[in-house]
C-alpha cells in the first residue's frame, strides 16, 4: 500500500514538473518588455460638477478640457533638453453633474455661516485700486477653511451620485450670482513651518485662496 501511494505521489511530481514551466510561460505582465520602452495607460474617471450655475453646456466645457495627460520629467528642459517620458498614459473620462437647488442653498447657507469675517486681502486691495475695476471689494471678507469646505462637499457627494473610492471630482462654485453672496477667500492655517514655526496661512495674504483641494480625499 504504501509503495503504491510512493508511486502515486512521484507521478504528480513529475506532472506538476511539466506542467509548471508551461503555465508560467502563459502569464506575462504587460508592464515588463525586456529591452523596450513600456507606456503604462490608465483611463481616469472624473466628476465635474457645477454648484450655483446656469445654462452651462456640458460639451463646450468639454471641449476645454484636456482629453489626455503624459507626465514628463521637466528639469532637462532647463537646459534646453527635451523632457524625460515617464511611460505614462492617462486618458480623462468625464461626468457632468449640475448640483440641485436644494443642495445648492444648503451649501451657499454653509459657507455664509463659516469661519470668521476680517479685512480684505492685500490682494484684494490691489485690485480695487485699479482705475477700471468691475467692482470694489468689500471692507469685510469672510475666511473660510478650505479642507473644512472640502470635507463638506464630500460628505454629502453620495447625493450627488458621485464614487467617491473610484473617481476624482472638480468642484466649480458660483456664489457670486446669488443674493447671499459674501466677498471671500480659502484658508488654511492649522500647518506653520516645521522648523521655524511661522504660520504662513495665518499671516500671509498670498496664502489666501480662490480654491482648494486634495487634502482629504479626490477632490
Amino acid at each position: 500500500m504504501y509503495r503504491r501511494w510512493l508511486s502515486v505521489l512521484s507521478a504528480l511530481l513529475l506532472a506538476a514538473l511539466l506542467v509548471t514551466p508551461a503555465a508560467a510561460h502563459a502569464s506575462h505582465f504587460d508592464a515588463l518588455q525586456p529591452g523596450q520602452f513600456v507606456t503604462l495607460k490608465q483611463t481616469i474617471p472624473v466628476n465635474v460638477v457645477f454648484i450655483g450655475y446656469r445654462g452651462i453646456q456640458p460639451g463646450q466645457v468639454r471641449a476645454e478640457l484636456p482629453k489626455t495627460y503624459e507626465p514628463l520629467v521637466r528639469s532637462p528642459l532647463l537646459y534646453g533638453l527635451n523632457g524625460r517620458n515617464l511611460g505614462l498614459h492617462f486618458d480623462f473620462k468625464y461626468r457632468f453633474v449640475r448640483a440641485s437647488s436644494d443642495f445648492e442653498n444648503s451649501f451657499f447657507r454653509y459657507l455664509a455661516r463659516a469661519g470668521s469675517t476680517g479685512p480684505l486681502t492685500g490682494f484684494q486691495q490691489q485690485y480695487n485700486d485699479q482705475k477700471k475695476n468691475v467692482l470694489d471689494v468689500a471692507p469685510t471678507v469672510r475666511y473660510i477653511d478650505g479642507p473644512s469646505v472640502e470635507s463638506w462637499l464630500e460628505q454629502r457627494s453620495d447625493s450627488l451620485r458621485i464614487d467617491k473610492q473610484h473617481s476624482y471630482t472638480v468642484y466649480f462654485i458660483n456664489w457670486y450670482s446669488r443674493k447671499d453672496f459674501q466677498f471671500h477667500v480659502y484658508t488654511k492655517t492649522d500647518e506653520p513651518d516645521p522648523d521655524t514655526h511661522y504660520n504662513f496661512g495665518a499671516e500671509r495674504a498670498s496664502r489666501k485662496m480662490i480654491a482648494w483641494g486634495g487634502s482629504s480625499g479626490r477632490s
